[in-house]
């Protein structure tokens, strides 16, 4: 291997180090990967779906499922 980059150099090969990219292209034609709570929330905004109101959970509403359940 030696040999042949000296008889390169003799040629007048010169050996440059890659440039490296600086700027980013962000495209969105699906071949990107996205985290999942981008594509969940991709996904609903296209079939027209809203989120949940904030408070809409079992444990917010806990103290009126107690009171149901045990008398």
């Amino acid at each position: 291997m030696q040999a042949h980059r000296e008889a390169a150099r003799r040629y007048g090969a010169t050996w440059q180090k890659p440039k490296r990219r600086t700027t980013t292209v962000v495209r969105r034609d699906g071949r990107e990967p996205l985290g999942l709570g981008n594509v969940i929330g991709m996904m609903m905004t296209e079939r027209g779906m809203a989120a949940p109101a904030a408070g809409g959970s079992v444990l917010a509403d806990l103290d009126t499922i107690l009171t149901a359940v045990v008398p």
